[in-house]
């Protein structure tokens, strides 16, 4: 089925993604280093230990060097916990956190809490997803080599370009030098640029070739480049961005990865604002796994327009006579 029909089609239909088979890499992953069972903790506190942790991993890559990576399976551990019961919390964070100066920071938080929610779309089992969170904290890390210009406030030129296009190298040298870390975290800041059918960089391999991780993480970063601010232009509403990702999928990356991100975030993604058909105005806080059209909703405009003292939960999946009329774009809200 072509990913733009699917697109359609889920409004009105349960779609099941099937499990993925592919045993875990063997005698490499980190997730032994995390515990079976960590405490529970709010999704804010591991937001904010990861944002961090993430901060001074990437000032250690800066130099050069990772001095110790023993943190991060116990704090991708508690990810999967939270995200594996179904709660939304941290989702919703990675959709609300980001600064355009330190974006790099949130973005490798986001990236690995969105690359973990397609692996449980496509059934990972626990290691498997600590070892996919672990590769997605640090697929970035190579970026601390063209940072200063990655922030330029101007269209890059074609040189700047180049060298920017040479961080997933950088990236690649520097967890080479981790000697316990995973072949697959190595592949994954190596690869996560390359395309399905060849068009990516460093190599221009196609989608055989490339890590099933980097696959996920490439275009969980894709989704998360467009939802947030960058320097040079502003975030792109969530529900636009899984339209275009939708209708480049056939080209640019897996069709049933696509269908895990859909079926995890839903048709109108975690931090999407809509209008339902009773003329209220909601932001979306919640997905409903199987039935990506009826997330979960907070109202904060009733019918006339008016805001609401205080916020409404609506899960449209409870109300059969509500639904979503059309999705919103948040700038021209505040414009009303």
């Amino acid at each position: 089925m072509r990913m733009a029909d699917y697109f359609k089609k889920a409004r009105g239909e349960k779609k099941k993604v099937k499990k993925e088979e592919k045993p875990p890499e063997p005698g490499v992953s980190l997730a032994k280093i995390a515990k079976e069972k960590e405490p529970e903790e709010r999704p804010e506190t591991i937001y904010e230990e990861a944002l961090s942790l993430i901060e001074r991993i990437l000032k250690e890559a800066e130099e050069g060097r990772i001095k110790s990576h023993q943190d991060i399976p116990p704090l991708i551990g508690k990810m999967v916990n939270s995200l594996s019961k179904g709660n939304d919390g941290l989702v919703l964070l990675a959709s609300e956190r980001a600064t355009e100066e330190n974006y790099l920071y949130a973005h490798s938080v986001n990236v690995a809490i969105l690359s973990i929610e397609v692996g449980l779309g496509l059934g990972y089992e626990r290691d498997k997803l600590i070892d996919l969170g672990v590769s997605a904290f640090l697929h970035d890390v190579g970026m601390v080599k063209v940072m200063e210009i990655a922030q330029l406030r101007r269209r890059l030129t074609k040189e700047e370009y180049e060298e920017i296009k040479k961080h997933p190298k950088y990236g690649k040298e520097i967890l080479e030098k981790i000697r316990e870390i995973s072949k697959s975290a190595v592949e994954t800041a190596y690869r996560q640029h390359e395309r399905l059918r060849g068009q990516g960089y460093p190599e221009g391999v196609k989608e055989e070739e490339v890590h099933e991780y980097a696959q996920i993480v490439g275009l969980t970063d894709v989704y998360e480049a467009l939802t947030h601010p960058r320097v040079y232009r502003k975030k792109m509403p969530p529900h636009k961005a899984l339209e275009i990702i939708i209708d480049y999928s056939e080209d640019l990356f897996a069709p049933q990865m696509v269908k895990a991100l859909v079926a995890q975030l839903s048709l109108y993604p975690i931090g999407s604002w809509v209008r339902l058909n009773t003329g209220e105005v909601g932001r979306v806080t919640g997905a409903n796994k199987d039935s990506p059209s009826r997330p979960i909703i907070n109202i904060i405009l009733g019918p006339d327009g008016e805001r609401l003292k205080e916020a409404k939960r609506l899960n449209l999946l409870q109300h059969h006579y509500i639904s979503i009329k059309e999705a919103l774009d948040e700038e021209e809200l505040e414009e009303k």
